[in-house]
């Protein structure tokens, strides 16, 4: 314990007390009777002070007086308690080096310091001899790789692999070699009459015709001489009009006999020809030119596949279709009627789902189109305008195939915010809400959720607009992950 310090300077004034409690209030005493108030009386003498009073109960505090003037120093008090020590003060400045002292007893070994730096090699020492064998050591690291071997000798075939995602169109080739002629088309329509050319100079003269069929017989003659009595032939003085009639003891000339002929072959073929425009069994050479057509020529047919021309004119551009015989539909088959099932599209990496369209944007996908191939787009669209002109109403059905894709109600949040949209042929996308007119309908709904298995979705469209049919390109939302797979079904356009 070391020595007691120096008497410390006073210290502050501690701060005021809490105020006291307030005593308890005595008891009032007994409430005397009111006397009778008496005439005011003569003022007595000063008496003599009295004793003085128990002391009361202190009374609260009163309110703060004025700061008073400061106090003469009082003087000064008795040594208080030694306080707690105080917070340790800032450090001092570093003070001067002291001397050194005498050296202090030996203290225990420190641990063992740090591995200092390499010092230098030393000489070369005299070669000790043979240890003992140490110890396995640890396991040492893998060490680098070697060099490459020697290639080995070429292995078996392998099995075939699946085939790849079908790359990026390639970029154009040179142009090949001009092939060798194809066979003739098919004969194309008459064209529109070109204007008149300008007039052309004078051939040479023509050589003389050959004698042309006998005329019709001219008017009768004069009266010739009498003849010979019961003669059959002219008289050879007798005019010459009457050497070229035509007819001998009334019988017509065989030219005339050729010449009613071919008027009977004409008017029977023209008959029938009429017969066949009045009358089409919807064949490939005596085409209807609807199914409602074929209906009313021929109510006892069934419903199945006809030939129908809706331009009319040549026959070379008719069209297969179906007609439904109890309706009087003409339904226009697709071509494809199918879009495979598999995955037709990756998400890459994007986590905002959008429709995508099939036809417009993913790899392999194409528009819709209706016809027969053999006979070209063009002509198919032409006729499909025309039956569009002939019609009043206009239906078709998709079906879509799921596997883990929602195709109209989403079963997970009750809504169809995830339903496909469908394009028409005018370029207006039929939903499953929003404008009436546009809303297609939905007769099975087996694509609700994600369950791993194939199941499919059934849309129709009904319209008086036949503009707007047929369907010409899909888009789905929910697709885009490794597991979620989808293929459609085409179904006919029909009209009616």
């Amino acid at each position: 314990m070391g020595a007691i310090g120096l008497k410390g300077e006073a210290g502050e004034p501690g701060k005021q007390g809490q105020p006291g409690r307030q005593g308890d209030r005595g008891s009032d005493g007994p409430v005397g009777p009111i006397g009778l108030i008496g005439p005011p009386g003569e003022s007595g003498k000063d008496g003599n002070p009295g004793t003085a009073g128990h002391m009361g109960p202190s009374g609260g505090p009163g309110p703060k007086g004025e700061r008073g003037e400061p106090g003469s120093q009082g003087r000064q008090g008795p040594s208080g308690i030694p306080g707690s020590p105080g917070q340790t003060g800032p450090a001092g400045k570093q003070g001067e080096r002291g001397e050194s002292g005498t050296p202090g007893p030996q203290g225990a070994p420190g641990q063992q310091g740090s591995l200092g730096p390499k010092g230098p090699q030393g000489p070369r020492g005299t070669k000790g001899e043979t240890g003992k064998n140490g110890e396995n050591g640890i396991k040492g690291h893998q060490g680098r790789p070697g060099q490459p071997g020697l290639q080995g000798s070429p292995g078996s075939i392998g099995e075939p692999g699946e085939p790849g995602i079908p790359g990026n169109q390639g970029a154009v080739g040179p142009l090949g070699p001009i092939g060798p002629a194809g066979k003739d088309g098919v004969r194309g329509y008459t064209g529109l009459n070109g204007p008149p050319g300008p007039r052309g100079a004078n051939g040479p003269n023509g050589s003389p015709g050959s004698r042309g069929e006998t005329g019709p017989p001219g008017t009768p003659g004069a009266v010739g001489p009498p003849g010979t009595c019961c003669s059959t032939e002219p008289d050879n003085g007798g005019p010459e009009p009457y050497k070229s009639y035509p007819y001998i003891k009334d019988q017509p000339r065989e030219s005339i006999v050729q010449q009613d002929a071919n008027i009977m072959a004409t008017v029977k073929s023209l008959s029938s020809q009429l017969e066949d425009i009045l009358r089409p069994d919807g064949s490939q050479k005596n085409p209807a030119r609807s199914c409602r057509n074929l209906q009313f020529c021929h109510p006892d047919f069934k419903s199945g596949d006809y030939w129908i021309d809706p331009n009319q004119g040549s026959k070379v551009d008719a069209i297969k279709v179906h007609c439904n015989m109890e309706t009087g539909e003409t339904c226009m088959y697709p071509n494809p009627v199918n879009v495979p099932r598999k995955s037709w599209w990756t998400n890459k990496g994007s986590r905002e789902m959008k429709h995508v369209w099939f036809g417009e944007s993913m790899d392999g996908g194409f528009h819709f189109g209706y016809g027969d191939y053999n006979l070209g787009q063009d002509l198919a669209e032409v006729q499909l305008g025309f039956l569009r002109m002939l019609s009043t109403k206009a239906s078709q059905n998709i079906t879509y195939h799921c596997k883990n894709s929602i195709a109209y109600l989403d079963d997970e949040t009750g809504n169809v915010k995830k339903a496909v949209r469908l394009m028409s042929w005018a370029d207006v996308e039929l939903k499953a809400e929003g404008s009436r007119k546009y809303i297609y309908s939905v007769l099975e709904d087996g694509c609700t959720k994600h369950t791993g298995e194939w199941g499919k979705t059934v849309f129709e469209y009904k319209t008086r607009k036949t503009i707007r049919l047929p369907i010409v390109d899909i888009a789905p939302m929910d697709i885009g992950a490794e597991d979620q797979e989808f293929g459609i079904d085409i179904g006919p356009v029909c009209f009616s």
